[in-house]
């Protein structure tokens, strides 16, 4: 764009119109352009949607403009007047002009000046065939009007404008269509006008957007159906479309796609983008004219509710399909679809804050910013219903809109019992959208879990036979469940509401054929039927949590708990439920949870279980059966904090992997059948104070975890046999025992609790097997068994055996704390500072010789703190650890010394390559100022022959004492 400034301006508008009627008018001379310039600028400006006036009618008969046309300049945004050499010779067109210019001055019309053919210098001056036009125009009429018109031709060439001369004319018509769309599109009236909360989202999608970049783009924007991805998505593709050589918005993706097919929207794409679709007869045809006609523009693609695969591979598949610095847009409620695609980001939409969710509720009921007085706390009341979701809002202020109180209370009412259509419509489609087995889980979450921990969760569906870590994330991907900071499962209110009424609606009118019953009032229905009906309920869930006026749990008017007519039984929660079983256990239970059970045993019958998973803890129970069952499936039993005084026989469990019996408090008999158990994984028997023995001899090799910790009343332990070499983790804290010979057996041990132990003529080192080579952790703080006498024996052993064992190719760690005020003297090197050097000589420089390092710092904490002390190495981080301590029975300070043993390349402590054979290790732990006190450092080395490896970083464990933890990663 040139003239005789060499660039073109636009002068804003001092107020709008008040209404157009056309976009752009065309001002031109018909004889010079009409059927070439004008009339390729006309279809560029309409293939932008531009909405142009063209005198295609001649009206321009006779010497006085007509009252149309000037009507029509008044009701143009636009002016584009195309200056060519016989302009001037028409008086309509002088006529035109001088409107033009009058509607400029006084109505803030936008001018666009076009020198077709001309010079600028032509126009202002008025020669040329300007001057040979007005020589007659002076003949004909009043010198008044020659001399107006002169005026307006030199006013018009005094402003910037685009120049014809040696360009381009299809580039020139480009160039000043897209100036034009610039300008005029943020003018234009938008349909996001005032939307709640809008703003600062579209700003926030557009950052993701990086416009300013030149590559391609991919920008997802993805969260549950109703949340506003849609509006999103149109207020950011209105505010930057102007930008983009070409644009298009293809609403609703995936109903189009189930309506008609991937050939239709293909198609609209075309020919939204101006580009002739006739040729496209299957998806490949739509695919290769989409990326041949796109490849080389600077596209604005947006693509709505996106649902499958197959539609981002036919309609934006590669990013060598659009042209350098294009944005595509992909609106989803499935994050899965995005990875897929690979988006450069993804912008999660969450729910309207409180303020905002009031203001568009309001905005729908009352057509106001705030609510008519009197209707506050019934719009609190919804906007906390509708969980922040806009569609909720939207529809729930539409359809409360012009009620009266009376009647918008019990309009609210019956909104609660069964959501309004529009909603569950909507929020339904993502559920259609899921295979059988997702849908069971999501109903299941729904109707039982939200709220609990993903863990809890996962293990209770898993157990009912559903693969439900895979469930879980691809209702995470779909936008129906989120996890929050806690690990917990969240689903909207709404959602949770949709899939209760999916449940109901299975049987509206009989409970007893709902797959699901979490409502007290039907459970006692269904249990109380005549026994000759059959139910088809296959989970029962509930959690008697609601209290009396006296403080007590109420049984919520549960007669009976009979379950011989339900056939197809697989869950059962009864937690805090008081009412006894008066039958057997359904035999097609998968999952029983009955925490705080008030019966003292369970009715098991003589007869083959699918239990998988049984939780009784906090219960009454005091034997669980009697005799030999068949639960051949049963892979986890809890039956902690109950009064259970002896483990039953688990010979018929034979799958068996976790038992816990901790706080057990009354357990003092352990079935023989345990001690020989084939699958147990874990056995947990901390605090269970009556037990005195174990069996004689522990035969369980596939045992990973045996906890005994605060078993006062425990004796002896009993013999390890052979095969329980690889139990890796034994906690023994706060016992005092004989310690049997044969724990040299547990060779495979790694984590160590020998916390407040005393071993009756044994010293801890002689407790530990003979050099365990796995060993990384050992607790031993306040342990009788560790005096002066044999401290040094134990850590001595574990630092060496740390650096033996750390020759294997696998990540390694080891940790330990002692308490003391001196350090071991075996450590060879000791100053009085947080720092401390080594030097020492390194004869092979090539080779893959690495230094074992000990390393120890005493170190004296005056109160609670989290810091992150820091061990640099030769100034580069090499250890940061998060401490934790605080003495709670003294409150006073704590000597105590912290040992490291690490792996370090010699290569770490060289300055530069010219010291090939010494090398000088620089060591200093940062103090965090206030908290911890380091009043002496130490080191030892040896030297070992290793592959590389990477130290990782360390972490420190609170409970009572400190735990260092160094990871050696090979």
């Amino acid at each position: 764009m040139v003239s005789t400034s060499s660039s073109a301006s636009i002068i804003p508008p001092p107020r709008p119109p008040r209404s157009y009627s056309y976009h752009v008018f065309l001002s031109f001379r018909g004889e010079d352009t009409h059927t070439g310039f004008t009339s390729h600028l006309y279809a560029a400006l309409n293939r932008k949607g531009i909405t142009t006036y063209k005198d295609d009618k001649n009206l321009r008969k006779g010497d006085v403009i007509s009252d149309k046309l000037l009507k029509s300049i008044e009701e143009s945004m636009f002016a584009v007047i195309v200056l060519s050499p016989n302009y001037a010779s028409s008086t309509w067109c002088l006529g035109e002009l001088c409107k033009i210019l009058d509607c400029k001055n006084n109505m803030g019309q936008h001018m666009v000046a076009v020198f077709y053919g001309v010079e600028p210098c032509d126009v202002r001056h008025q020669i040329g065939t300007f001057e040979e036009a007005f020589k007659k125009h002076e003949q004909r009429h009043e010198s008044e009007k020659a001399n107006r018109w002169r005026e307006a031709l030199t006013n018009v060439a005094a402003c910037s404008g685009w120049s014809s001369k040696n360009k381009d004319e299809a580039a020139l018509v480009e160039n000043i269509a897209q100036h034009i769309f610039e300008i005029l599109i943020p003018k234009l009236p938008s349909s996001m006008k005032n939307l709640v909360g809008i703003d600062s989202r579209v700003q926030q999608v557009i950052s993701l957007m990086g416009l300013g970049l030149n590559h391609v783009r991919y920008i997802g924007i993805w969260g549950m159906g109703g949340i506003g991805k849609t509006t999103i998505a149109r207020a950011v593709f209105e505010t930057i479309q102007s930008r983009f050589e070409v644009a298009c918005f293809l609403a609703n993706v995936r109903e189009q796609s189930e309506k008609k097919d991937i050939v239709h929207i293909q198609k609209q794409l075309l020919n939204q983008m101006n580009i002739s679709s006739t040729d496209v007869y299957c998806d490949y045809d739509g695919t290769r004219i989409i990326q041949n006609s796109l490849r080389l523009k600077r596209v604005l693609l947006v693509l709505d509710d996106v649902n499958d695969e197959e539609q981002l591979e036919n309609l934006a598949g590669e990013e060598d399909w659009f042209g350098p610095g294009s944005r595509i847009i992909i609106t989803t409620r499935d994050t899965h679809l995005l990875e897929e695609q690979g988006v450069h980001e993804t912008y999660e939409v969450e729910g309207l804050v409180k303020s905002e969710a009031f203001n568009l509720f309001c905005s729908k009921a009352f057509k106001r910013p705030e609510p008519t007085e009197g209707f506050l706390d019934l719009s609190k009341e919804v906007v906390e219903y509708s969980g922040g979701l806009p569609l909720a809002l939207r529809v729930l202020g539409s359809h409360l809109f012009g009620r009266s109180i009376k009647v918008l209370h019990s309009a609210i009412e019956d909104i609660k019992n069964s959501s309004h259509s529009k909603i569950i419509d909507v929020l339904k489609i993502s559920y259609d959208g899921l295979r059988d087995k997702e849908k069971d889980i999501f109903l299941d979450i729904a109707c039982f879990f939200n709220g609990r921990d993903k863990g809890d969760v996962t293990k209770i569906l898993e157990g009912c036979g559903h693969d439900a870590e895979i469930g879980i994330d691809i209702l995470i991907n779909k936008s129906l469940v989120t996890i929050d900071e806690y690990d917990t499962l969240r689903m909207h209110d709404l959602l949770e509401e949709m899939g209760k009424q999916i449940v109901m609606q299975e049987s509206p009118n009989d409970a007893s054929r709902r797959s699901r019953l979490w409502c007290y009032k039907d459970v006692d229905s269904v249990l109380t039927q005549k026994k000759e009906i059959e139910a088809t309920t296959r989970s029962i869930v509930l959690d008697n949590m609601v209290l009396d006026i006296e403080g007590n749990y109420t049984d919520s008017n549960i007669r009976v708990l009979a379950f011989s007519n339900i056939c197809q039984l697989k869950l059962l929660i009864l937690d805090h439920v008081q009412t006894p079983i008066l039958c057997d256990i359904p035999c097609t239970l998968k999952v029983l949870h009955w925490r705080h059970c008030p019966m003292v045993t369970l009715p098991f019958a003589d007869q083959h279980y699918e239990l998988v998973e049984i939780d009784l803890s906090y219960s009454g129970i005091v034997s669980l059966w009697d005799g030999k069952k068949f639960l051949n499936k049963l892979e986890h039993l809890n039956l902690s904090v109950s009064n259970l005084k002896q483990t039953p026989d688990l010979s018929g469990a034979p799958n068996l992997k976790t038992l816990h019996l901790e706080e057990c408090r009354e357990l003092n008999y352990i079935h023989p059948s345990l001690a020989h158990h084939k699958s147990l994984v874990e056995l947990n028997l901390r605090e269970c104070r009556s037990l005195e023995t174990l069996e004689d001899k522990l035969e369980i090799s596939s045992l990973k975890k045996l906890d005994l910790c605060n078993c006062t009343s425990l004796r002896r332990l009993p013999e390890f046999g052979e095969c329980m070499k690889q139990l890796p983790i034994l906690t023994l804290s706060r016992v005092k025992l004989n310690l049997p010979k044969t724990i040299v057996n547990l060779v495979g041990l790694s984590e160590v609790d020998f916390g407040d132990c005393e071993f009756t003529g044994v010293s801890l080192s002689l407790a530990l097997p003979e050099r365990p080579s796995s060993l990384r952790e050992l607790q031993a703080h306040r342990c009788g068994s560790l005096d002066a006498s044999n401290v040094n024996d134990v850590i001595s052993k574990a630092c060496c055996v740390f650096a033996e064992s750390a020759t294997q190719d696998r990540e390694d760690f080891l940790q330990m704390l002692i308490p003391g005020k001196e350090i071991p003297g075996w450590f060879e090197h000791q100053e009085e500072d947080n720092g401390v050097s080594v030097s020492f000589l390194h004869n092979c420089p090539n080779s893959t010789e690495t230094v074992a390092l000990a390393l120890c710092f005493q170190i004296k904490c005056n109160t609670f703190f989290d810091e992150k002390p820091t061990v640099i190495c030769n100034g580069k981080e090499f250890i940061n650890c998060s401490l934790k301590t605080f003495n709670r029975k003294r409150k006073s300070v704590l000597p105590q010394y912290l040992p490291l043993f690490a792996l370090l390349p010699t290569a770490l402590g060289s300055h530069n390559s010219c010291q090939k054979f010494l090398n000088i290790l620089q060591l200093q732990i940062a103090e965090p100022a206030g908290y911890l006190t380091f009043s002496r450092s130490s080191y030892i080395t040896c030297s070992l022959k290793l592959k590389e490896w990477i130290p990782a970083l360390p972490t420190l464990v609170y409970d009572d004492f400190l735990q260092m933890i160094l990871e050696v990663v090979h």
